[in-house]
């Protein structure tokens, strides 16, 4: 009886379960493999968009550093001064192939930084040169070493011409020039390696990009022309430590991974690569290397993506360069040859435009594109994880069918000679049928989890609206950059209009947290009667006016960051209550005694001395060791200057337009008022200063007239006390300047007016009733 029945439960468990099953699992399988597909090549398509932004970053910054020097004085202490604070860190490897060592040198931006006069005479030239080591030696060309260079045969790489094609275009204009270098072969980098990435005592590539401008006088006389070398290494940085398929930067992303990105121009010349023999150069005569037409690896030229072999690839290569001058991005699959031995790979690419619209680049809005690519193998080896999960699961299901059915045959025939032996029968079958429903349910939610991890994988996070290029700024950002990865509570300390809310914001958008919300809340806004209910929220009938429950601050907060600006203005009585908040995760809400829990990372500022206040007794100090876990103190705007100038040209840059101005920068005597003024208002009075006088300026100019600086006493435009002080209190001041910034900007709403004044919502609605 049991070898009859045993057939039976087995065809009907495969019939009614396994199949279904098994083929419900293949679609999802194909669905899921096609998915990560997408999402690896959506992530290389990611990361080709990300290296451009850093790219047209660096360029634009290239930009405003040409028409910031334009506004200094040109002497050689003051051309030495910027070219010694424009620095940045080289990642890279010195000693020999067999024992390379890592290091990390801060070395120029600029390889040169040149004036010269109407007839193209040098007169002042400062050139930054490094050894083998990337140490950098900083001179100053003596007279003999100053060129003419109307004629390109002068020039450093004997064939430029951008004095020339400067000297011609209008003042208001710039000259940008392709990537000029000398051409290094495979041989002098390579020397006797078998790859790049072995490669260290190899030669290095040795070029630059030039930014020049036409100088002329307040009388409108051409006096010259400026120029800037862009060193090369800086743009290399940007793509040699980036391997698409990882989220960490690494010393050299291997070219023989083929997982590697690269940067071309708009002529299609490559401009950075690991294989420096492909970057367009020159020969020692100044010539342009033709570009290879061959299939070597080791070719003896450069790489230009229209002008390679006539191929299959070659056609994808001009589809692609179309679509960079349209400003698309895309993907493809093409044969990546290598070098001579390592044979073909196959290879997926994502590409994206550098968007960059000054000089030349002005009409296109292209400077170039970027090329990020993977092995199709590499790509396939998720997908192929997954595959052999599933079958693994499909397989361990099977057994378990078979045993089961086993199991339920003989029971069956045991039980076959009565009615309720069928039935029970029937029941087994049932359950075994919902236990494998589960099962599937189960796998199909575990292959989800995996594409939502790779997924995950893929995301990239990175700064914004945070600009600096001082070194105490960036010992901050380095601090965010530690800190936001934790849970841990963050005290923000720093003067007013230091950018406390900035760095909170940057803490969230780089933590875990990041998909949730961040709430920021002014403490010192907010009315000592009502911050308790604001912050905790409070039950219906909680007191006059509570006619429904809310929820608080933590509680919309939870699962994200609150940030709290003004801490050191909170009562006592909410202290204890927040104290109680960050050492037991629950709060309460006023009129109720029911505890709630809350998961939410707590991120304090103020500017007053807590450690102080906590001494004195006017703060708790338990609180304040809890807040100071992890504190990050801004320095103030006087002790980090360097920041100055390129806050100025991001003020400059949002108001001009806002205010319908074309203002290109300061006159030299406003940029001297500006660098040593002791902004106590920080940021926040520089952007107001700096909107002031775009708002008054008649030119393309700041002029120092325009600048109103508080600390200097002489008034804000219309807004003078003059011979009345003495008749007048403070608080009259106070009144008659906050209706003379209203008045002056009747269009702003009232939240801006009191940024602008820097005073809370109660006194702004007290000085404009008075």
């Amino acid at each position: 009886m049991r070898l009859r029945i045993y057939p039976k439960v087995l065809i009907i468990l495969l019939i009614t379960a396994i199949i279904p099953m098994l083929s419900l699992g293949l679609m999802t399988l194909h669905d899921v493999k096609k998915a990560v597909a997408q999402e690896i090549q959506n992530g290389l398509t990611y990361r080709a968009t990300e290296i451009a932004n850093r790219t047209a970053t660096l360029l634009n910054s290239a930009v405003t550093d040409l028409e910031i020097l334009k506004q200094l004085p040109r002497t050689e202490k003051m051309y030495l001064d910027f070219s010694n604070t424009k620095r940045s860190e080289i990642w890279t490897r010195i000693g020999t192939d067999a024992a390379p060592k890592e290091i990390r040198p801060m070395i120029p931006i600029y390889r040169e930084i040149s004036f010269a006069d109407p007839e193209g005479q040098e007169t002042l030239k400062i050139e930054n040169k490094r050894d083998a080591d990337w140490n950098v030696s900083t001179l100053v060309a003596t007279q003999s070493e100053l060129k003419n260079i109307s004629d390109p045969k002068a020039t450093l790489f004997k064939s430029e011409d951008y004095f020339l094609k400067t000297k011609n275009i209008s003042r208001d204009q710039i000259y940008i020039g392709h990537l000029t270098g000398w051409y290094v072969s495979a041989k002098d980098q390579l020397m006797g390696a078998k790859t790049p990435e072995e490669a260290v005592e190899g030669k290095r590539y040795d070029g630059l990009i030039r930014f020049s401008a036409p100088v002329y006088g307040t009388n409108g006389v051409f006096e010259g022309v400026l120029t800037l070398g862009l060193d090369q290494a800086h743009l290399q940085e940007i793509t040699i430590h980036v391997d698409p398929l990882q989220r960490e930067p690494i010393v050299f992303a291997p070219y023989s991974s083929g997982n590697y990105s690269y940067l071309f121009d708009n002529e299609g010349w490559i401009i950075t690569h690991q294989k420096l023999w492909d970057i367009r150069g020159l020969n020692p005569d100044g010539q342009r290397v033709e570009p290879f037409k061959n299939v070597s690896g080791t070719n003896a030229g450069p790489v230009n993506l229209v002008e390679g072999p006539k191929n299959e690839t070659h056609d994808k290569l001009v589809g692609l360069m179309q679509n960079i001058q349209n400003k698309k991005s895309g993907a493809f699959q093409i044969p990546n040859l290598g070098l001579e031995g390592m044979g073909p790979t196959l290879q997926a690419h994502s590409y994206a435009p550098i968007l960059f619209n000054k000089g030349p680049y002005q009409k296109s809005g292209v400077f170039g594109g970027v090329m990020a690519g993977a092995k199709i193998s590499a790509v396939n080896m998720v997908a192929l994880h997954i595959t052999r999960s599933f079958y693994f699961f499909a397989f361990v299901t099977l057994v378990l069918v078979i045993i089961l059915s086993a199991l339920l045959g003989k029971k069956a025939s045991e039980l076959s000679q009565s009615h309720d032996e069928q039935l029970e029968l029937q029941e087994a079958k049932l359950e075994l049928q919902k236990k494998l429903a589960e099962k599937e349910k189960k796998e199909k939610q575990e292959l989800k989890i995996r594409v939502a991890e790779l997924e995950k994988d893929l995301q990239v996070t990175s700064f914004e609206g945070i600009i600096y290029s001082s070194a105490p700024m960036k010992k901050v950002l380095g601090q965010v950059m530690q800190i936001a990865a934790t849970d841990a509570t963050v005290l923000i300390l720093g003067e007013r209009g230091t950018g406390k809310e900035k760095i909170a914001t940057a803490i969230h958008n780089l933590s875990p947290r990041k998909l949730k919300p961040i709430l920021r809340v002014n403490c010192a806004a907010i009315s000592e009667s009502l911050i308790e209910s604001e912050l905790f929220g409070h039950s219906k009938g909680a007191f006059t006016g509570a006619v429904k429950d809310r929820p608080g601050f933590f509680e919309a907060a939870n699962g994200g960051t609150l940030f709290l600006d003004e801490i050191g203005d909170i009562s006592p009585a909410v202290q204890s209550k927040l104290l109680r908040v960050l050492q037991e995760k629950k709060i309460t809400r006023v009129g109720e005694t029911k505890e709630r829990n809350v998961d939410t990372r707590l991120v304090v500022a103020t500017n007053k001395d807590l450690k102080t206040l906590s001494q004195n007794g006017a703060f708790r100090a338990d609180l304040y060791d809890r807040l100071n876990v992890m504190p990050i103190s801004i320095p103030p705007l006087r002790d980090r200057k360097e920041d100055i100038i390129p806050l100025v040209q991001h003020f400059i840059g949002q108001a001009g337009p806002r205010h319908s101005k074309n203002i290109i920068g300061l006159t030299e005597e406003a940029m001297e008022e500006i660098l040593h003024h002791d902004w106590p208002g920080n940021i926040r009075e520089l952007e107001n200063a700096i909107e002031r006088a775009v708002i008054q300026a008649r030119g393309h100019y700041i002029e120092k007239e325009f600048l109103v600086l508080h600390s200097n006493g002489n008034g804000n435009g219309d807004f003078a006390v003059g011979h009345n002080l003495p008749d007048m209190t403070i608080d009259d001041l106070k009144i008659k300047y906050a209706r003379f910034v209203r008045g002056k900007y009747p269009a702003k709403p009232l939240k801006e007016i009191r940024e602008i004044l820097d005073i809370d919502w109660n006194t702004l609605r007290k000085y404009l009733n008075t």
